[in-house]
């Protein structure tokens, strides 16, 4: 009896060939830590959840791209928040993400993307807008962002996110794609980050080539794709006329999206539909600013008081024409003192002329020499 109780009581071990459950909930805590800008832990959990599915599917299974876009996810963001830490200031991919928000924030059908919170969308339903506020009523991010490498974190979220791309890229299925413009739009919020402008505009492009194919023209996701890439324009040297046509194709494609929903009967819109209409008219007046703001040239800062001091020091030391920008590298050379023309003498041709009067006397001095000795 005591026999079989034991072997009762002792645990089956049921069949298993996949850590699937384990990393599902691994990817679980990533997420609620994305939500709550945790975003060490969320690197921790959601790398760990890489780890186990790449273990159980390969690195290249379609089963691991969603873990790789939200670890990459988590890295971007983490990078971002030491950049807002270490250097006083919002990255650069913050700053765009809020331009955008500020012109073209609204609804739309592709998969939300962002740079500060996995709960905030640009281009997400207008009625999740008021949603998902736990992470802002819980905590204000009681862990600081850690003291990882800002460059380590953003090649590593470019690694995993151009390995999802790869992934994403073999399957032309709608939803494929939407995950793919998801992807490049994350890779040119890498690129931001970065400084890297020229990469951003490539990705942001290629975002916009790939969404363009599977949503209506007026989908406000290619608005905001436009927009950002004229803002990455906008740290591109010579790139003012691109700039300007990407921000006014994002208020073209807003034009068709008000012209879309207002052909609809009053009656039959819903109230989704009617803050949205509110919303992009009354956005319309920022964006009209932004473009006007990427018209501008910007001219050179004036210079600072330890700059303006520096140049004195210069100019003391070498000379006035050496303050400014040396276009004429003669004025600085040196050049030989002419020889002072002595009594008598009208310069160096003369002297030359004097030199050989002499050389040829002294040979006539030697041939009457010679004949005086042959004589005697």
């Amino acid at each position: 009896m005591a026999e079989q109780a034991s072997t009762a009581a002792a645990p089956t071990d049921a069949p298993t060939d996949s850590p699937a459950p384990d990393a599902q909930s691994l990817l679980a805590q990533g997420i609620k830590s994305l939500a709550l800008k945790k975003y060490d832990q969320a690197c921790d959990s959601l790398s760990r959840a890489v780890e186990a599915l790449t273990e159980v599917h390969g690195e290249l299974a379609p089963e691991v791209a969603e873990a790789m876009v939200l670890y990459g996810k988590a890295l971007l963001y983490n990078a971002i928040a030491q950049s807002a830490v270490l250097g006083g200031a919002p990255g650069k991919a913050e700053e765009t993400e809020e331009a955008v928000q500020n012109a073209v924030a609204g609804p739309s059908t592709a998969t939300p993307v962002t740079a500060q919170s996995i709960q905030f969308s640009f281009g997400g339903d207008a009625e999740d807008d008021g949603e998902d506020e736990e992470g802002d009523e819980d905590d204000e991010d009681e862990d600081g962002p850690g003291a990882g490498d800002k460059e380590d974190d953003l090649e590593s979220a470019f690694l995993m996110l151009d390995t999802a791309r790869a992934i994403y890229s073999k399957d032309d299925s709608r939803d494929s794609k939407l995950k793919l413009g998801d992807v490049h739009r994350l890779l040119g919020d890498v690129a931001t980050e970065g400084g890297q402008f020229d990469s951003a505009v490539t990705e942001y492009t290629e975002a916009l080539l790939v969404l363009s194919t599977i949503l209506e023209p007026y989908d406000r996701a290619l608005s905001e794709l436009h927009m950002l890439i004229a803002l990455a324009l906008d740290f591109v040297p010579d790139e003012v006329d691109r700039a300007v046509s990407h921000a006014e194709k994002a208020k073209a494609v807003l034009l068709l999206k008000l012209t879309h929903l207002e052909k609809m009967e009053k009656t039959k819109r819903t109230d989704k539909e009617e803050r949205e209409i509110t919303d992009i008219k009354e956005i319309m007046g920022d964006v009209d600013m932004k473009i006007e703001d990427l018209k501008v040239v910007p001219e050179a800062a004036p210079q600072t008081e330890a700059e303006k001091a520096l140049e004195a020091v210069i100019r003391n030391a070498t000379g006035p024409k050496a303050a400014g920008i040396v276009n004429n590298l003669n004025s600085l050379v040196k050049k030989k003192k002419p020889v002072p023309v002595q009594d008598g003498a009208s310069g160096s041709g003369e002297k030359r002329k004097a030199d050989e009067a002499s050389a040829q006397g002294d040979e006539k001095k030697a041939k009457v020499d010679e004949s005086a000795a042959e004589t005697s």
